[in-house]
């Protein structure tokens, strides 16, 4: 009997129903295949159209002895070749069973084959193509529409001008046939309606009365705003308004804002103290500059003359000793200067110049005498006598003691300054 396309799925009713758009494939074991069990997966086809999508399959349990099999078109006939077992439990798998033992049934190929890959290639292009002729359908559309709506403008307009003439002699016949009317002198539109005079407002009601505007009472009828309930021996807070909480708000908010205000203005007299620090600060600091750069300036002058002098002592020293006579020693108060000269920054070794006191014929020029800072001769172009080396450490002493007076005097000038 034919398959009803009606029967649903139900295994544990004893329905195997299942209808297939693809090919089914049963699995036939392999002969060749000795050692291990091979199954090929075999097309299922109708006997007499050979077509092989569209089938149905059913087996019912306890009624039908094998499967039963029907194509599209309708023809029906029994498939020995499908074993039962093995499709109830390919159905049983469909219905969602999952059993472990007959998984090797669907790896072997059993049931409907998969559907083919995407062809995502094809899919965009006709996507393309559809969306392609749909916004060329909405164009055309578009001007379609345009030229439909000029056309109709056009066409009514030339429709209204040639009927003008028909519709002014169809005009005459009427009034002709009406007894002749009078031709219309006043505008074919419609009279304006007269508008309506103005309510006057009630302000102006209330003058003309000589009624008094109304006053805004208190929005509490209770403690007509007060936040209290006064009577005789009686005074408790308003429950019906919220005086006293709006009250006691706004003397706290008064009063945060006077604070912030106080706090406010104490920030900025301290900043305005510390500019003016900061600006006498700077002031002391030019001065103080001021007065350093003067010392320096005054130290550097000083130092200078200083070295003028002992330069023009050392030049007329040289031309003294040049001129005296034979035998005879140049005067000790021109020697002074010259060792003075010879005296320079203490801390090194220092160059000494000085005439020898032996006034020996061989040894009347200037002598060439270095020095350290503790007044010992270093080295000389001669040996000197005994006489000699007192004199250049009295030189030196000396020369050092100015050196210290100088110092302290631009010290205490600076001080003062």
């Amino acid at each position: 009997m034919p398959i009803s396309p009606w029967r649903a799925l139900s295994p544990d009713n004893g329905d195997h129903y299942l209808a297939f758009e693809r090919r089914f494939r049963y699995v036939v074991e392999d002969p060749e295949h000795t050692w291990r069990r091979v199954w090929i997966p075999t097309v299922l086809a109708c006997p007499v159209c050979e077509a092989d999508t569209g089938l149905r399959l059913a087996f019912k349990t306890g009624m039908d002895a094998a499967v039963e099999a029907a194509c599209g078109i309708g023809h029906t006939w029994v498939e020995p070749r499908v074993a039962v077992v093995q499709w109830m439990a390919y159905c049983r798998l469909r219905a969602g069973q999952q059993e472990s033992g007959w998984l090797w049934l669907v790896e072997a190929g059993y049931g409907e084959e998969p559907p083919p890959p995407i062809d995502y290639a094809k899919e965009i292009r006709q996507g393309a193509a559809a969306v392609t002729k749909h916004v060329r359908r909405k164009a055309k559309a578009k001007v379609r529409r345009e030229i439909r709506k000029a056309r109709k403008k056009v066409g009514r307009r030339v429709r209204n001008e040639a009927m003008r003439p028909v519709a002014a002699v169809l005009r005459m016949a009427w009034a002709m046939q009406a007894g002749g009317v009078e031709p219309v002198t006043a505008s074919r539109r419609r009279p304006a309606e007269p508008k309506l005079p103005k309510t006057p407002p009630v302000s102006a009601y209330r003058k003309a009365y000589g009624m008094q505007a109304a006053t805004k009472g208190p929005k509490c009828l209770v403690c007509e705003d007060s936040g209290r309930i006064t009577g005789p021996g009686v005074s408790v807070p308003c429950t019906e308004c919220r005086g006293t909480v709006k009250a006691t708000t706004a003397a706290a908010v008064v009063a945060e804002t006077a604070k912030r205000v106080a706090a406010f203005d104490e920030r900025a007299a301290e900043r305005a103290v510390t500019h003016e620090k900061a600006a006498e600060g700077r002031a002391a600091a030019r001065e103080l500059a001021a007065a350093r750069e003067l010392a320096v300036q005054k130290e550097k002058a000083a130092a200078q003359e200083r070295v003028s002098a002992s330069k023009q002592a050392a030049a007329e020293e040289r031309i003294a000793a040049e001129q005296t006579p034979t035998g005879k020693q140049a005067p000790a108060r021109k020697q002074a200067p010259a060792r003075r000269k010879a005296v320079q920054k203490r801390g090194g070794s220092k160059p000494v110049t000085t005439a020898s006191p032996a006034a020996a014929p061989a040894a009347r020029s200037a002598v060439d005498i270095v020095v350290d800072e503790h007044g010992r001769v270093v080295s000389s172009s001669r040996p000197l006598t005994p006489d000699e080396v007192k004199q250049v450490r009295t030189a030196v002493e000396k020369a050092v003691d100015v050196a210290a007076a100088v110092a302290a005097a631009a010290f205490e000038t600076a001080s003062d300054d």
